[in-house]
Order: structure tokens, then C-alpha cells, then sequence
């Protein structure tokens, strides 16, 4: 804490100012690193282009229609468990808002 209040006290220097203590900038390959991969992601691009029409799309596209045909029956499983934890919650809340109240009550009973 002690170090927090002697950096919150210190006096304020002027935008103008010097620098003073200035390190040497760190040029290595973790300062690169995000222009390489966007520069990789750019040039797969180009190669990409040309070779996707020669992909063949049945086995993707069988894939996709199987996964949507299983989606009616999980958002019918969440519709109908959704409200039975929704009331188990509430009622939950309810018994320890009164079990609460219940031990302040005797609490203060007590002598």
C-alpha cells in the first residue's frame, strides 16, 4: 500500500518533458509476431482462391444437415428443463431468505 501513496504523491511531469531512464525498445520476434501471421493469413488467402473450386462439399454439407436436424430436439430438452430448474431455484431463494430471517430473529433473542 505504502508503494501505491508514494506513486499516487509523486509530482506531476509536464507532457514536454524528457524522458528520463528510457530502456532500449525491444525489437525482437514477439513484437513481430502479429504482422507474420497476418501476413501468413494473407498469402494462404491468395493461394486459397484459386484451389477452392476444386473442393468437394457433399461430406461438409452432410455434416451441417445432420447437426441441424439434431438442434429441434435439444431446444425442446432445454424448453422443458429450463422451467423445473427456474422453480427449484426460486423456491431455493425462498427457504434461505426465511431460514436466514429465522436465525437473525433468534440472534437477537438471545440473552
Amino acid at each position: 500500500m505504502s508503494k501505491a501513496n508514494g506513486f499516487l504523491n509523486k509530482d506531476l511531469v509536464p507532457i514536454d518533458a524528457p524522458m528520463q531512464n528510457q530502456t532500449k525498445r525491444d525489437t525482437g520476434l514477439k513484437h513481430r509476431m502479429p504482422m507474420l501471421i497476418g501476413m501468413c493469413f494473407f498469402i494462404s488467402m491468395l493461394v486459397v482462391g484459386p484451389a477452392s473450386a476444386e473442393i468437394n462439399t457433399t461430406a461438409i454439407m452432410d455434416a451441417i444437415s445432420a447437426f441441424t436436424d439434431i438442434i429441434p430436439g435439444i431446444t425442446d430438452m432445454i424448453t422443458s428443463v429450463v422451467p423445473a430448474i427456474m422453480t427449484l431455484a426460486i423456491v431455493g431463494f425462498v427457504l434461505r431468505f426465511f431460514n436466514e430471517i429465522i436465525s437473525m430473529i433468534s440472534s437477537v433473542l438471545k440473552f
